[in-house]
């Protein structure tokens, strides 16, 4: 459902409890009256009002009055606010809470994920409630407080089992707090999904067993998470009953006549691994990163290993041009280039000098260009010509690549088919080795929901994984880790990536206007844009002098 239909659904649905005879009529019997409306009767009243209602909800009158009061989960949660404090108007209880959710959800009042995570928070009031022990181990303690008669034995079992469950409250207690702030935090959007799990893991062990549970919200999103052992644990509580006499005067005082003792133990299961923030920084991205990760962490050794462009900026020139593209083996970057009016040297990279160097040494190849000292030497001997053209060659091409630097325009060099083709070859990202084998490429692309050994290369995945990437860096709980800090420096952050491609723009559509206008005055003169040379330079007072 769109946010305007849900929109138009909710005033309908409030206009008709406002204004119309059954919504009035409803309306006070269910403040006034709720005894005499049954559930059924209160849903079928509700769904009459334009509520959307999931044919296997059943609406209670504390969920109804709600509803009405205004009270729905998304606008408490909204405000920041816990599960007791919604319950500040109308008493809703935690199943009342649960229905809220679905309805919610139903109604487009939030979306899946917001509905996942009140789910999860209305369980972790449930686990609070009951200290979040096992509810069999918890439940069969009780039945046996109850049970226990008036001795002197007795009263020792109950003191070991109210001991027991002191015990277990001051342990669970402040786990239970830390773990509504958490959540509290990742509805006002203060910890990413990558830190509640971290925190939880290091600070709430206790709950961990109940929180990550085969059901759960989080396991659903994150099914690696069930992979995390959970060992047994217990506390033990003792008690004791005395029988006191007195000794007689003259000695006086007290002394224990008979002693009863007794021990109770609470059984509950914790996480079975021990974390501070570096290890679980670091175990929670190999775990639910890495996956996704290591495709583009091999590529890039690869890539490296050839002397390829970076992949951040062949990714950043591919959406410049081609939004919807891949980090290609099939494209012509070089037309790339040149069609945008970029270079090289507008993404920090200097390989059009080494180039055109390797360009030079080519054409003098297995001749001897070394200089030749001689008595009397003029620089013109026979045993330095070659030397002297060598370095004359070397001159035109350092003149070419200053002018190119000055005009913006490759087509200087890349007009010379050997500098073409090695500069295409350096931003040519050619077949990986994984997707050469088909097994190890698949396993590699997994992730990714296209069935291709390629899925790496399409943009929109790039762009999912910068995404998760920068969630992870950045989130509050494990932004200060060394591993989150020193964490694939090759993958650019979100940030960085939308100013290098904001730069590269801006240069483009510059230049494309620039040339457009070269071209205008070149046809008024009756030449062309290549025979045009400005004189003036660019900070010249006055009319700009061209000359051709």
């Amino acid at each position: 459902m769109s946010n305007l239909e849900a929109s138009k659904n909710s005033l309908r649905f409030a206009n008709n409890v406002k204004k119309t005879a059954l919504g009035a009529k409803f309306v006070k019997t269910l403040y006034l009256e709720p005894e005499r409306l049954s559930a059924k009767t209160t849903t079928l009243v509700l769904k009459e009002l334009g509520l959307n209602i999931p044919q296997e909800i059943i609406v209670t009158n504390d969920v109804a009055q709600g509803i009405i009061a205004g009270q729905a989960v998304v606008e408490g949660i909204e405000a920041g606010k816990n599960f007791s404090e919604l319950q500040s108007a109308v008493n809703t209880s935690a199943v009342g809470l649960k229905t809220l959710t679905a309805l919610s959800e139903s109604n487009g009042w939030v979306d899946s994920d917001s509905a996942s995570i009140i789910r999860i928070g209305t369980s972790v009031t449930m686990l609070v409630a009951s200290m979040g022990t096992d509810v069999s181990s918890w439940v069969a303690l009780a039945l046996e407080l109850c049970s226990v008669t008036a001795t002197k034995q007795n009263l020792a079992d109950i003191n070991a089992i109210m001991d027991a469950q002191e015990k277990f409250r001051s342990r669970i207690s402040p786990q239970s707090q830390i773990l509504a702030d958490t959540f509290k935090d990742f509805q006002e959007k203060n910890i990413s999904i990558y830190g509640v799990i971290s925190k939880m893991a290091i600070e709430t062990p206790d709950l961990w067993p109940q929180v990550v549970s085969q059901n759960s919200p989080l396991v659903k999103m994150f099914p690696e998470l069930m992979m995390i052992p959970v060992t047994g644990a217990q506390v033990k509580g003792v008690g004791s009953s005395e029988i006191w006499g007195e000794w007689p005067w003259p000695m006086s005082g007290r002394y224990v006549l008979q002693r009863w003792d007794a021990d109770k133990i609470i059984d509950f299961q914790t996480i079975g691994k021990t974390f501070n923030r570096e290890t679980a920084a670091e175990f929670f991205f190999e775990l639910l990163l890495k996956p996704w990760l290591t495709v583009y962490e091999v590529a890039n050794k690869e890539i490296l290993s050839r002397g390829n462009m970076s992949m951040s900026n062949i990714a950043a020139l591919t959406y410049l041009v081609k939004p919807d593209g891949e980090i290609s083996d099939q494209y012509d970057y070089v037309n790339m280039l040149q069609g945008a009016c970029l270079t090289p040297y507008d993404f920090g990279d200097p390989i059009l000098k080494n180039i055109a160097q390797q360009y030079v040494d080519e054409n003098y190849r297995g001749e001897d260009v070394s200089f030749h000292e001689q008595a009397i030497s003029s620089m013109l001997s026979a045993k330095n010509i070659t030397f002297n053209a060598y370095q004359r060659d070397k001159e035109v091409m350092r003149s070419k690549l200053e002018l190119l630097q000055d005009s913006d325009n490759i087509s200087v060099l890349t007009r010379y088919p050997f500098i073409y083709n090695k500069l295409q070859r350096y931003m040519d990202f050619e077949k990986t080795s994984f997707e050469i084998d088909p097994t190890y490429g698949g396993r590699l692309n997994e992730k990714f929901k296209e069935s291709s050994t390629r899925a790496w290369r399409k943009l929109h995945n790039y762009f999912a994984v910068l995404q998760m990437l920068d969630t992870f860096r950045n989130d509050s709980y494990l932004a200060s880790t060394r591993f989150a800090q020193n964490l694939l420096p090759f993958m650019p952050t979100i940030k960085n990536f939308d100013e290098t491609v904001t730069r590269i723009n801006y240069l483009s559509t510059v230049r494309a206007s620039n040339r457009l206008a070269l071209a205008n005055i070149a046809k008024m003169l009756g030449t062309t844009n290549e025979k045009l040379k400005r004189v003036s330079a660019p900070a010249d007072v006055g009319a700009t002098k061209f000359t051709f």
